[in-house]
């Protein structure tokens, strides 16, 4: 099949397009910066099939990159989670979905494949799976998130072939760009201090997510939602996974989640000068200290797919960071930071 791919650059994206490639699909990013292709690709050993340069806002550079695909995953996203951003997010988020969708089912492609998050749900379930309520609260990209939602929904209800993927918190090795996505940023002040809130987070491998959008690229199965969350790692436990595989032991910093949340308001009001080294917002902290678990396994059973284990993920993640030269080898102690598979040499 040919593919069409947006957001091709970013961490979903780019691991997706190179997985869609090693399965032998053909793969055509649309792209606002060519330039980036090289370098984002390099690490991969491979490159796409074709490039073209556009917005995804842009609906006649959408409807240029669409003809003569067979599908589309759409991953282009913008994640800023500062109140400032809002409208902007709103924006590149609400609309690009939109455009993509809309003019993907007019073609006929099939699959249809939209990369939502599972910060469109509600939170005040045991356990979220694909069936739960969606966010009434959600700010910033999470709204902008459940806005594309219910239009790729709608889309649904209207019997076009749209499959709506919900990843967790992904992690993992080779992150294209010159920035670290929000939970890259957070990890670096994780080996250094060790936060435990309340709650946990959903922890999933960026290469797991490819897999499942490539075992998805079939056609003829009509509207599907699939929950990626990975493993749920309470922030605990993730200090604990972290003092044994680096042989350290900082001090724990416990904090009460209202107390993060109400830095996290108070810091968008008024922008603070805050003791932590990781992005401090409303949503941000919202989502660190109420998040509970999500229920993938019809996912793993449709597919046939399973979840690396979370030790893997988190090995492979601090020995690429450490390559990479975004964390200190003597923070990252006995753990093995032998340079990765695909890591980008400076």
């Amino acid at each position: 099949m040919k593919v069409l791919v947006t957001g091709g650059t970013g961490l979903v994206g780019s691991h997706t397009a190179a997985a869609l490639l090693r399965d032998g699909h053909e793969v055509r990013l649309l792209v606002r910066r060519p330039e980036r292709i090289a370098r984002t690709f390099r690490p991969f050993a491979t490159e796409p099939t074709e490039v073209m340069v556009g917005d995804a806002n842009d609906r006649e550079a959408v409807h240029r990159a669409i003809d003569g695909c067979d599908a589309v995953l759409h991953a282009a996203a913008t994640v800023a989670l500062k109140r400032s951003d809002a409208e902007r997010v709103n924006r590149l988020n609400t609309q690009a979905a939109e455009t993509v969708l809309e003019l993907a089912s007019a073609a006929r492609l099939d699959p249809i494949i939209s990369v939502s998050s599972v910060s469109v749900f509600d939170l005040d379930e045991s356990v979220v799976t694909v069936n739960s309520p969606l966010s009434s609260v959600a700010h910033g990209y999470s709204r902008a998130k459940c806005d594309a939602e219910r239009f790729a929904r709608g889309m649904q209800v209207a019997g076009a072939p749209v499959t709506i993927t919900y990843p967790g918190g992904v992690f993992g090795p080779i992150v294209p760009g010159a920035t670290l996505p929000a939970m890259h940023q957070a990890a670096i002040s994780w080996i250094r201090d060790r936060w435990v809130l309340p709650s946990g987070l959903n922890l999933v491998d960026v290469r797991d997510v490819a897999a499942a959008h490539v075992a998805m690229m079939r056609p003829g199965r009509g509207p599907r939602r699939f929950m990626l969350g990975g493993h749920f790692v309470r922030w605990g436990e993730l200090a604990d996974i972290l003092d044994e595989m680096t042989g350290r032991a900082p001090r724990r910093r416990r904090v009460p989640g209202a107390v993060m949340r109400g830095l996290g308001r108070v810091a968008e009001a008024a922008p603070v000068r805050a003791p932590v080294d990781f992005e401090l917002t409303r949503e941000a902290m919202e989502n660190a200290t109420r998040m509970v678990p999500v229920d993938s396994t019809p996912t793993l059973d449709t597919l046939g797919i399973v979840f690396r284990d979370r030790w893997s993920t988190i090995a492979d993640t601090y020995r690429w960071l450490v390559a990479e030269g975004h964390v200190d080898p003597q923070w990252a102690g006995r753990l093995n930071v032998t340079t990765p598979e695909g890591s980008i040499t400076r």
